[in-house]
């Protein structure tokens, strides 16, 4: 019983931690970024804001459930405080595909700047070796 009490309460620090983080990190972040990264960023935000108020849910579920007596509704109360522990692990898994694909595809649109960067210095260097040379100056002064 106390065990389910400590875990209630680091759990509840964890989730505080969390969402003081993501509010300070979502301050900081304002007007900094651009358009697209800014919807990014503000679906990232909602998602992991809500997962930390679902976590701080979690830790109170488990602090009342230290004081229920087993029978058939500590029972049902448990699968759904395991149900929810799911759907917060799901909200995780889905939180890491949804920035992996997104740093991916940020990735591919730079590599393609990038190519064509390359080859506008390659026409450039063309260009440039292409044109004749300056005539030398023979005299040694400048006019």
């Amino acid at each position: 019983m106390l065990l389910g009490f400590v875990v209630a309460v680091v759990l509840l620090f964890v989730a505080s931690g969390m969402a003081v983080w993501h509010m300070k990190a979502w301050r900081q972040a304002q007007g900094t970024l651009h358009a697209q990264e800014q919807v990014f960023a503000a679906k990232q935000y909602r998602r992991r804001l809500r997962t930390a108020g679902l976590l701080a849910v979690l830790a109170i579920l488990i602090a009342v459930g230290q004081v229920i007596p087993p029978s058939i509704l500590a029972l049902c109360y448990w699968f759904g405080v395991t149900l929810l522990v799911l759907w917060v692990a799901l909200l995780g898994v889905a939180d890491v595909l949804l920035s992996h694909r997104h740093y991916d595809e940020l990735s591919r649109n730079n590599l393609v700047q990038q190519a064509v960067l390359r080859a506008e210095i390659d026409r450039l260097k063309r260009e440039a070796a292409a044109r004749p040379a300056p005539p030398a100056d023979t005299n040694g002064a400048h006019g």
